[in-house]
This record gives structure tokens, sequence and C-alpha cells, in this order.
């Protein structure tokens, strides 16, 4: 029913008045009070729905967020997150490097991203984006 009426307000813009900006906290409240949890991969509401590791998506969704998403996260009060981590490319570096005003040269990315997921298998887990620039820092002291 939700996703219906999601469908009609985005494609249609036909206002069916269900503040979609409302369902997270919704379903967090229906989560705690039943003690039935509500999963990072939860359809439409998930913490990390709108979560991109993988090179090509992160790029892709970088570049054109319809890409990867079916809808903006912010029409359910969600936040897009771009994941540096073992299957990250050169964009999630360079969106990493520059959310923190890092200037970088194109030439050290191949090898930063080589470190970076190197460090991620090892770690098994991704890594913050403070984690991607002092490799950063400690890759230009080599």
């Amino acid at each position: 029913m939700v996703l219906n009426g999601l469908k009609l307000e985005l494609h249609y813009n036909i206002d069916i008045g269900i503040k979609t900006e409302a369902l997270k906290g919704l379903c967090e409240y229906v989560s705690k009070t039943t003690k039935i949890p509500l999963y990072p991969w939860q359809p439409i509401v998930g913490d990390n729905i709108f979560s991109h590791e993988s090179g090509i998506h992160a790029n892709g969704t970088l570049k054109n967020s319809a890409s990867f998403e079916p809808f903006s996260p912010d029409l359910v009060a969600g936040i897009r997150k771009i994941i540096v981590g073992k299957h990250s490319g050169k964009a999630s570096i360079k969106y990493a490097l520059e959310k923190l005003d890092i200037s970088y040269k194109e030439h050290e990315l191949a090898p930063l991203l080589a470190m970076v997921r190197e460090v991620a298998i090892i770690k098994s887990s991704s890594l913050s984006f403070q984690d991607a620039a002092d490799l950063h820092s400690i890759l230009r002291k080599i």
C-alpha cells in the first residue's frame, strides 16, 4: 500500500496524503514497541538501503542518484551513504577526501584505493572517511 502510494507521488505527482518523511519514525516506534527489529536492509526505511559501497553503484549514485535509488532518501527521512571499503572504486575515495576538504592528485587515487581495499579486508569492515584520509596522508609520506 505504502509503496503504491510512493509510486503515485513520485511518478504522477499525485499527493495521496501520506507523510512519507514520517514513515521511518513510525517504523522505529512500532519496532521498539513490539520488540521486532527493524533491519538495516528493510525496504523503504532501513538504515542501509541508501548505502553504496560498490564502485559502480557509488559512482553512478554520485553522478545521478536515480541510477541506483528508486527515490530520494529525503522522501523517507533516509540518509545517502557512500561507503569506503573493499568494493569501493575511485569515485568513493574522491568523495571521501572531498568531503573532508583534502586535496589530492589523480595519480594518488589508484594506490590509495589499493590500500583502502587491503585495510578493509584485514579489518573485515568498511573504513571511515577519516581512515581513508589517514591512509592518504601515509601514502604521501612514502
